[in-house]
Formats: C-alpha cells, structure tokens, sequence
C-alpha cells in the first residue's frame, strides 16, 4: 500500500512557508487583482485544474524544447495538440510565445542541475516510503 502524505513531517500545510512568505509580502492592492471572480491576470477566471495544467504544460513546453521535445519526452502528438489548443483557450496565445510576469526559465540551468534534482528525489521518495506509516 501506498504511504500515507499526510503522515509526512513538514512544518506544516505551508511546507516549510516559501511560498506563502513571498504571497504575504505582496502588497495587498496587487492581490486584489488575482482575484478569480475578477477575471483578470494571466490566465484570467479559468478554472484552478486548467490553469494548473496549463502552467505545468507550459513549463514543460519550455524545459523540453517545444513539440519536438516533447515527443521526445513521451507526449504523444495528439496529446501536444490538445495542451497547446487548451493552453490557447486559457492564455490567448501558444505556450511558445506566452510569458508569465515574474516568472523566468533557464532551461540551460535547469538540465545542469536535473541529474542533482533527480538523485535527491529518488533518495527521499525511498526515504519516505521507508517511514512507518
């Protein structure tokens, strides 16, 4: 059986609090303008899943190197096709030219550091499935 996630020791639903430390030091004002009912920033009122898979085609889109990449990655063609027609329908525009404010990738960095990242993941998925409970 699978293990329990919940069990896992974190500080707390914040993890270890990164994120909500950098959201709380926005200044009030601008969050406003994140509100879904607003209908604006963007990707505007779409739905928290399509814009979760939006962004997370997005990334991979970039990292991988676009439709070739992503082929060689194990996405299907018909797959791509849907992403990108999907990610147009929530951003107006193809993964290739969207940017997202604030938000930079350095591919050349990131696969320097993938065989790192991979490691440690592997270490403490093992690490956690060895848990009690």
């Amino acid at each position: 059986m699978a293990p329990d996630w919940r069990k896992h020791k974190m500080d707390s639903a914040e993890g270890s609090g990164k994120a909500r430390a950098a959201w709380d030091a926005v200044p009030g004002d601008a969050k406003k303008v994140m509100d879904r009912s607003a209908g604006v920033g963007p990707l505007g009122a779409v739905s928290i899943h399509l814009t979760e898979t939006a962004f997370g085609f997005w990334l991979l889109w970039h990292i991988h190197g676009g439709f070739d990449g992503l082929r060689r990655f194990g996405m299907s063609r018909s797959a791509i096709y849907k992403n990108i027609s999907r990610f147009r329908s929530a951003a107006g525009e193809h993964p290739d030219d969207f940017t997202l404010p604030g938000v930079t990738i350095d591919v050349a960095e990131y696969w320097r550091g993938a065989p790192e990242a991979e490691e440690k993941r592997k270490r403490l998925v093992e690490q956690y499935r060895q848990a009690p409970g």
